[in-house]
C-alpha cells in the first residue's frame, strides 16, 4: 500500500491477488517482499505528477470508520530504518513526506452533480485507488423513483479504471477487506484486474485497534 514492502503496511496480514488467486481463509501466509513498481498513469504521469498520493474509496454506511483510520495511519506510519533504506527515492520521498490522501467527509447530500465536480476530478489526480471492500461495497442504490443503479464506490473504481481493460491499467490498485468482506467478490470492474494488493482487515474493531495502535 502506498508503494510499501508487502507484509509491512500498518502492521497488518498483506498480500497480491494475481488472476484466478483468492483472499486466503487464514492470514499466515504473508511473505514481505523488497518493493512494490512506482505508479505511472495511463498518461505516462510519474506518481509526483499527481495531486494525491492515493484516493480511498469506500461506503459511508459500514466503512466509514475503517477508512479515516487507514488514512490517519497510512499518514502516520513509519518503516523502520532498515527497511527504509533499501526502498528506492521515490518511494522514501512518499514515505518522508505528510502523504495527500482523498477522502470524501464533505457528507453531502449524494448526487451526479457532487460526483462530477469533486470526486471524479479526485480520481483522476490520484496516483493509486484504495478500495475498502464491505458489504455495503456490493450492494445497489435504489432510487426513489424504483430506478437501481450502482453504489458510488462501484462508480469511483470503474471511473479509475477508465475505458482501457482493466488488466491495461496501469495506476495500482489496494483492496482492503473490512468485516464482513464476502471472499471471492470485489465490486466493480476489480475482478477484470489480475493484479492488486490486498491487506485483511476483516477483524477490525475501532475500540480494539485504538487499545492497541494508539488511537484512531
Amino acid at each position: 500500500m502506498l508503494g510499501l514492502p508487502r507484509g509491512w503496511s500498518l502492521n497488518f496480514p498483506t498480500g497480491r491477488r494475481d488472476v484466478r488467486d483468492r483472499v486466503p481463509a487464514s492470514s499466515n501466509s504473508q511473505t514481505p517482499t523488497r518493493d512494490v513498481p512506482a505508479a505511472v498513469g495511463p498518461d505516462g504521469r510519474a506518481p509526483g505528477a499527481y495531486e494525491y498520493d492515493a484516493f480511498i474509496s469506500y461506503r459511508r454506511r459500514d466503512a466509514t470508520q475503517l477508512a479515516q483510520w487507514i488514512r490517519a495511519k497510512l499518514q502516520r506510519f513509519r518503516l523502520p530504518p532498515e527497511i527504509l533504506r533499501e526502498l528506492p527515492p521515490e518511494k522514501q520521498d512518499l514515505h518522508n513526506r505528510r502523504p495527500q490522501i482523498w477522502l470524501d467527509t464533505a457528507y453531502e447530500k449524494s448526487s451526479d452533480d457532487f460526483l462530477l465536480r469533486k470526486v471524479f476530478p479526485a480520481l483522476e489526480n490520484s496516483a493509486r485507488l484504495i478500495v475498502v471492500s464491505t458489504p455495503g461495497a456490493l450492494e445497489n442504490i435504489t432510487e426513489t423513483d424504483g430506478k437501481v443503479q450502482d453504489n458510488w464506490l462501484v462508480r469511483e473504481v470503474d471511473h479509475f479504471l477508465g475505458e482501457a481493460r482493466a488488466d491495461q491499467t496501469d495506476r495500482p490498485v489496494d483492496v482492503v477487506f473490512g468485516p464482513g468482506s464476502i471472499e471471492g467478490r470485489y465490486p466493480g470492474r476489480l475482478s477484470e484486474k489480475p493484479r492488486w494488493d490486498w491487506i485483511d482487515l476483516r477483524g477490525f474493531n475501532i475500540r480494539r485497534v485504538r487499545i492497541f495502535y494508539g488511537g484512531a
